[in-house]
């Protein structure tokens, strides 16, 4: 799980109340709750939706972070040194680009406050499970924080965990929300391990359903990829951002292909548009694949 934004996290809570009932079973969970905001270990939960994730996991003893390193530690990229690699199971190869050490410390500030403004305390894992069984709307930490510059500023999207997949010949960068200077940096750190001047990647999902406060020109400069996926229905902020699409399309010298999971007014008009790409959008059914 990414972050702890409402549109990230709101299907998971739900999904761990029902884990039993579906009968599914979890290997392990990544998610960055309040414990690991710090260096000093805390028992601390998080705000709304974050400490109802971690009650849950709490309550169910599942598997936390065990894939990290220390095991149960932070999804983090750390300051210093190498870029941290996970080998998954089956063969793919995971590499860490975001969050690091300052964007989990701001959360931390951030978390802390929202907790108590919704009048929850720390570590209270019953009174948490309390109130995720009497709300099923839960809410979110509020829309973007913009600074003078045009940029996210947003402590939770800057948490985002964002990574690199790669498996059998294939590779996917998953941003999360994450802020385009976070996510070059760490792409910076991986270029220079790997001797490269820009990253190749089959397909790049666009940071933050495709805002323009987060697909950042210094970012995509990085990565050098003819696909870019769009998450969002553009329901609540519009997104993609023209700004942001246009930004992607500058990037590419050839062919790019343009992914969108929904058919709306934001995503319809790079349909048939004076630009050199392809849009795909979903089948009649609704089922959108991707072949990389």
């Amino acid at each position: 799980m990414t972050h702890i934004d409402g549109d990230h996290v709101e299907g998971v809570a739900r999904l761990l109340q029902d884990r039993r009932a579906l009968r599914l079973g979890i290997g392990d969970i990544w998610f960055n709750g309040y414990r690991h905001l710090s260096a000093v270990p805390s028992d601390g939960l998080g705000p709304e939706q974050g400490e109802y994730v971690t009650a849950l996991i709490d309550r169910d003893r599942l598997s936390w972070n065990a894939g990290v390193s220390p095991p149960g530690g932070p999804v983090a990229v750390p300051a210093g040194g190498s870029v941290p690699v996970v080998d998954l199971p089956g063969g793919p190869k995971l590499t860490l680009l975001s969050p690091g050490p300052e964007q989990l410390t701001a959360l931390r500030r951030t978390w802390r406050g929202a907790l108590r403004r919704a009048g929850m305390e720390p570590g209270d894992t019953a009174e948490a499970l309390r109130r995720l069984g009497e709300r099923r709307d839960l809410r979110g930490l509020g829309g973007d924080a913009l600074g003078g510059d045009g940029l996210d500023h947003s402590e939770a999207n800057g948490s985002s965990i964002a990574f690199l997949l790669e498996h059998a010949g294939s590779s996917l960068l998953l941003t999360g929300d994450g802020h385009g200077s976070v996510l070059a940096s760490g792409l910076r750190r991986l270029l220079a391990e790997r001797g490269l001047a820009r990253l190749p990647v089959d397909a790049v999902k666009t940071p933050h359903h495709g805002s323009a406060a987060n697909v950042t020109d210094d970012f995509l400069a990085l990565v050098d990829s003819p696909r870019f996926l769009f998450s969002t229905n553009g329901a609540v902020y519009g997104h993609p951002d023209r700004a942001a699409v246009q930004r992607v399309l500058r990037s590419r010298t050839g062919p790019v292909e343009l992914v969108f999971n929904y058919r709306s007014a934001t995503t319809q008009t790079w349909a048939d548009p004076p630009w050199p790409h392809t849009a795909v959008f979903p089948a009649a059914d609704g089922i959108l694949t991707v072949d990389v």
